[in-house]
Formats: C-alpha cells, structure tokens, sequence
C-alpha cells in the first residue's frame, strides 16, 4: 500500500512539474534587445549580433518609431544585394516586433524603406540548437520488501501437533521401568474389568 501510495505521489510531482513548464515556455529563452539602446533604427551598430549566442526558442526584440521603418526578414540573396522588392520571408511593422527563432541555422533581415539596408540596417543572426536538458540523477533503487510466509489455517479444530528435535524426545524407559508400567496396566485394567462385571450384576439384579 506505502508503495503504491508513492508512486501516485512521484506521478502528480511530474504532472504538476511538466504544467508549469508548459505555462511558463522554454526555461532557457532568452530576449534580445536588437540594438540595445539604439533600437533598430539608423543608429543601430552593425557588430550588435558579436559575442552573442542565439538559440533555438530565443526572442529578438525590434524597436523602432512606427511608420519610419519596417523589420523586413528575406533570403541570404535579397540580404547581400539590399534589394527591397526581394523574397520577403515575414514582414512586421508594429514598432515593437518580438521575432521568435524557432529553427536552428542563419536569418536575415533589414529595414525595406527608402536606402535603410544600405546604410548598415540590416541583421543576420546564426541561430544553434537549443542547450540540453539538465541530467538529474535518478532515485536509487528500492530493496524489494522481504517475504513471509504464514502457515495455512487450522481449520479441523484440533490442536496442532508440535514437532519435536530428536534432542528433545523423551529418552526410552528401561526393561524395568517397561514391565512395572505393564504390571500396573494389567492391575488397572482387571480392578476396572472387576468393578464393570459387578455394576452389570447389580444392574441386572435390579430388573429382575
């Protein structure tokens, strides 16, 4: 019963670990403020993206005036050659943009109004996969509980016989010890034959 009742503990422990999780999204992500304090306008610094690592999950954060610029994401082509009628991938112009990176490899984007990409408002950002899962030892291993067994129940209602060792049986009685036992049994047994004949005499002197 103790077992059973842990184990339903351990599964509502995981089930309540694994709702919170979901609730809360990917431990791990991370937000990033495109340009910092620049945002992403024509004072955004090309090298932002150095010393960072992007992951899989990860949030960039576009900040910009609205209306002034556009957070425009496009092939590795239309990048190099700043071309504002190219492939566009996705297109966002709300002035406060979250972009998640959801698949690992290279994205690129620019700002697709007026000269803007070729005056240094673009961004590419190598995205890795995400870290692994912490390791947590597992609990050890439960001794399984010793076994007992218990006798099948008297149900004849007599008492059980004891087994004795063959230490503890009573020792043999001597050849002289035997015949005064026999003596005494033949003695008893003929007052007691004695003794029947006489009630039976009695008995039919009665009825007569």
């Amino acid at each position: 019963m103790a077992s059973s009742s842990s184990r339903l503990a351990l599964v509502l422990s995981a089930a309540m670990a694994m709702a919170v999780a979901l609730h809360l999204g990917p431990a791990s992500a991370e937000y990033y403020l495109v340009g910092d304090s620049a945002g992403w306008t024509l004072n955004y610094t090309i090298g932002w993206p150095e010393n960072k690592t992007f992951k899989v999950d990860d949030f960039l954060v576009f900040r910009y005036p609205r209306g002034e610029y556009t957070v425009t994401e496009v092939d590795s082509q239309t990048f190099r050659e700043c071309y504002r009628q190219g492939n566009a991938v996705h297109e966002w112009t709300s002035g406060n943009d979250t972009v998640r990176l959801d698949s690992p490899g290279r994205r690129w984007f620019f700002s697709s109004l007026d000269d803007h990409c070729d005056m240094g408002l673009k961004l590419f950002v190598d995205v890795v996969g995400s870290a692994p899962p912490a390791q947590h030892p597992l609990p050890p291993a439960q001794a399984p509980a010793p076994v007992t067994t218990t006798p099948p129940p008297n149900t004849t209602g007599r008492p059980v016989p004891q087994t004795q060792s063959p230490a503890a049986a009573s020792p043999l009685p001597s050849d002289k010890s035997s015949a005064a036992a026999l003596d005494h049994y033949y003695k008893v047994d003929g007052a007691v034959a004695r003794a029947a004949a006489l009630a039976g005499a009695v008995v039919v002197a009665l009825l007569i």
